[in-house]
């Protein structure tokens, strides 16, 4: 545990329509509940990153945020320590 890790995610258009130019809104959530937020890399369109240290057990989150400004699950894992 207390790890440094690179989580990186790269968004493709779900369709055709002109929604699919919007940047999508991406964060990973922590066991604890604290959303960090990934930033657009700006040399790779599509491209989001951030820096985390994963000092918390439990289960974490990739989340997306909806067109209903809900935010969404597109991934989970556990950290066991």
């Amino acid at each position: 545990m207390n790890q440094t890790y690179i989580f990186s995610v790269v968004q493709s258009p779900s369709s055709l329509s002109s929604d699919a130019t919007k940047p999508a809104k991406l964060a990973i959530q922590t066991p604890g509940g604290k959303l960090i937020k990934l930033n657009n890399r700006i040399e790779s369109e599509g491209a989001w990153e951030a820096l985390i240290k994963c000092n918390e057990k439990g289960s974490w989150k990739g989340l997306v945020l909806g067109a209903t400004a809900r935010w969404c699950v597109f991934s989970e894992w556990e950290c066991a320590g």
